[in-house]
C-alpha cells in the first residue's frame, strides 16, 4: 500500500489504471465531508461553522473540536442548542451545486455516505436528473428507518450520518456526545455492513482531513470495531504533512494528495480518453446528411451503446449475401444498398405520401405508422427499402433504428435528435411484435412527446403483422397510430425482377425467357 503524492507524475498511471475503473463501473462508495461541500466562496467546516456562532452568540470558548464546543457549551444555562442549529442551517441552506457536484451526480457510486448535513448533493442530482448526464437517480437515508430501503440498479442510496437540513425535526443535526449516542444504532448498522462488501469495492474518500477533529472522528469510529476490515480507504487530502504518511499507512489509509477538482478533472480527462478509444474500436457512426459527423460528446455516444443505429447510406453494415436473404436471412439495410430485394414502386410512392403528411403534423403525440402486412410478406425489407428511397429524396430527413427502446432514456435521445441538422427524424422500430419491445417503444414514445423538442417533426415506423398489433392494441386505444396496409400480390414487373434475382442468385434455375414469363405470370 502506498500513496499517491504527485498525481501529475507516477501517480497519474496509478490513478488511471487502479481507481478511474472502479468508479465507472460502479465499484465505488464514496464517503463525502464537509470540504466536499465547498463553493467558490462558502467555505463551512467545524472552524468556520463555531466562528459564525461565536459571532452571533457571543460567547468566547476556544476549542479546535466542534463536538467538545457544543458538549462543553450545552452545560452552559446560556446555550441555546435551537439557535447554534439555527446558524448552522443558514450557513447551509443556500449552498448551490458547482461544476464538481454536477461530475459527483453523473457518475454510477455504489452507495454514498456523508456526514454533511446540506443538501447540495441533492440540488446537484435533481439538476441533472432530465439532463443526458443523468446516470443513477439518489435515494437518500437519513435515518435507522429509511436504510432498510433496497435501491433499484439505476437508483443510489445517499446515507446521510449527521442529520439534515431538509427536515430537522426528523432528523436532528448531530454534533455533541449525546447526540452521538442517539444515533450509535444506526453508524453500527451502516458501518456494519462495509465490513461484508466484495473486495472489489473501493472506498473513497473526499472532504475529509485530518486537520479537522470532527472528520477525523469518523475514521475512529471506522476503525473501533474494524469496520472497514482493514480494507484501504483512498483518501483525497491536498493538505496532508508529509510526515503524517507512515502514520495514515499503518491504519490503511492511502492519500491522494490533490484537491477534490484536480482529482475529478484528472478523471474526466481519463473518462474522455476512454471513451475516444472505446468509439474508434467500436466505429460507431452518426453523420449529418451532407456525410459530416454528428458532433455528440463521446460520452452520449457511449450511454447510447448498441441500443440504436442510423440507417444512412455511409454507414457500413453487416454483409449478407444474396443466398442468405432470399433463403429467409433476417434483412438489413446491407440488403437494400446491394438491390437484392424488389422495389414495390406503387406502395412506397403511397407511403412516402402519407409520411410527409404526418412529418408535417401538429399533433403533441409522435405518430406511429404501423407497417402491416401478413407473415412472410416482406414488412421489414418494405420499411428498409422505404428509409432508402427518403434518404435519397428531396426531404430532409435522418433515420434511426432503435434496437433496445428499454435501454434509451429519452433525455439521450432528446440531445441526439438536437444535434442532427434536419427537419424530420424517422425512428425505425423492428421487434415490436414481441409486446415487451411494444410497451418501451410506446412509452419512449409518450416521453418524446412530453419533452415537445422544437425542429424536428418525428415519426415511428413499425413493421408488424396485422394480427400482432390487434392483439398488442386490445382494448387500447393508442393515440396517433395509424396503420398502412402493404400486403397487396406483384404486378408482372416485380414478378419478374424477383424471378430474374433469385436466377441470378441460383435459387432458382430458368432456362429461357419463356419460361420466365411463365412463372411471373
Amino acid at each position: 500500500m502506498y500513496h499517491i503524492t504527485d498525481v501529475q507524475g507516477k501517480g497519474s498511471e496509478v490513478l488511471r489504471r487502479d481507481i478511474f475503473p472502479n468508479i465507472i463501473s460502479g465499484n465505488t462508495i464514496l464517503f463525502l465531508g464537509a470540504g466536499a461541500s465547498r463553493t467558490k466562496n462558502d467555505v463551512y467546516l467545524s472552524s468556520q461553522l463555531m466562528d459564525y456562532h461565536k459571532a452571533e452568540s457571543g460567547n468566547s470558548y476556544q476549542t479546535d473540536s466542534i463536538i467538545e464546543y457544543v458538549d462543553v457549551l450545552s452545560q452552559n444555562s446560556q446555550f441555546d442548542r435551537k439557535e447554534f442549529d439555527d446558524v448552522i442551517e443558514k450557513c447551509l441552506r443556500n449552498l448551490e451545486p458547482t461544476p464538481f457536484h454536477t461530475i459527483i451526480a453523473r457518475l454510477p457510486w455504489k452507495e454514498i455516505i456523508t456526514t454533511n448535513l446540506d443538501i447540495i448533493v441533492e440540488k446537484a442530482f435533481d439538476r441533472v436528473f432530465s439532463t443526458s448526464d443523468k446516470n443513477k437517480t439518489l435515494k437518500p437515508v437519513r435515518n435507522l428507518h429509511e436504510y432498510n430501503y433496497n435501491p433499484a440498479d439505476d437508483e443510489i442510496k445517499y446515507i446521510k450520518l449527521n442529520g439534515c437540513i431538509s427536515d430537522r425535526a426528523k432528523y436532528p443535526f448531530i454534533f455533541s456526545t449525546r447526540d452521538f449516542e442517539s444515533v450509535n444504532g444506526f453508524y453500527k448498522i451502516v458501518l456494519r455492513t462495509l465490513e461484508y462488501m466484495s473486495p472489489r469495492i473501493q472506498f473513497l474518500a473526499i472532504g475529509y482531513s485530518f486537520s479537522d477533529l470532527f472528520a477525523k472522528s469518523l475514521l475512529n469510529r471506522f476503525d473501533r470495531y474494524n469496520y472497514r476490515n482493514k480494507r484501504d480507504i483512498l483518501l483525497v487530502d491536498p493538505t496532508i504533512q508529509k510526515d503524517m504518511l507512515p502514520y495514515l499507512e499503518r491504519r490503511n489509509i492511502r492519500i491522494i494528495k490533490c484537491t477534490a477538482s484536480e482529482f475529478y478533472q484528472k478523471y474526466e480527462d481519463w473518462e474522455k480518453s476512454s471513451e475516444e478509444s472505446a468509439i474508434r474500436r467500436r466505429k460507431p457512426q452518426f453523420r449529418q446528411k451532407d456525410n459530416s459527423p454528428i458532433n455528440i460528446p463521446n460520452r452520449l455516444i457511449r450511454r447510447l451503446g448498441n441500443s440504436l443505429v442510423q440507417i444512412n447510406p455511409y454507414v457500413r453494415f453487416e454483409y449478407i449475401s444474396p443466398e442468405q436473404f432470399y433463403t429467409g436471412e433476417r434483412p438489413s439495410y446491407f440488403a437494400i444498398k446491394q438491390n437484392y430485394d424488389v422495389i414495390r414502386l406503387g406502395c412506397q410512392e403511397k407511403i412516402i405520401n402519407d409520411l410527409e403528411q404526418f412529418f408535417n403534423s401538429e399533433e403533441s403525440i409522435i405518430p406511429i405508422i404501423a407497417i402491416t402486412g401478413s407473415y412472410g410478406v416482406g414488412k421489414t425489407t418494405f420499411c428498409y427499402r422505404l428509409v432508402h428511397s427518403i434518404l435519397n429524396s428531396d426531404l430532409d430527413v435522418a433515420v434511426f433504428e432503435i434496437l433496445e427502446p428499454q435501454d434509451i432514456r429519452e433525455v439521450d435521445l432528446c440531445e441526439l435528435i438536437s444535434a442532427v441538422d434536419t427537419e424530420n427524424i424517422m425512428l425505425l422500430f423492428d421487434e415490436c411484435e414481441v409486446d415487451s419491445f411494444f410497451k418501451s417503444m410506446i412509452e419512449l414514445r409518450s416521453n418524446l412527446s412530453i419533452k415537445q423538442l422544437s425542429g424536428s417533426n418525428i415519426v415511428m415506423l413499425v413493421p408488424i403483422r396485422e394480427n400482432i398489433l390487434q392483439k398488442l392494441t386490445y382494448n387500447r386505444s393508442y393515440t396517433n397510430l395509424h396503420q398502412l396496409e402493404i400486403d397487396t400480390n406483384f404486378n408482372k414487373k416485380e414478378a419478374s425482377d424477383l424471378i430474374r434475382k433469385l436466377d441470378d442468385s441460383s435459387i432458382i434455375n430458368v432456362r429461357d425467357e419463356k419460361e420466365r414469363n411463365s412463372l411471373a405470370s
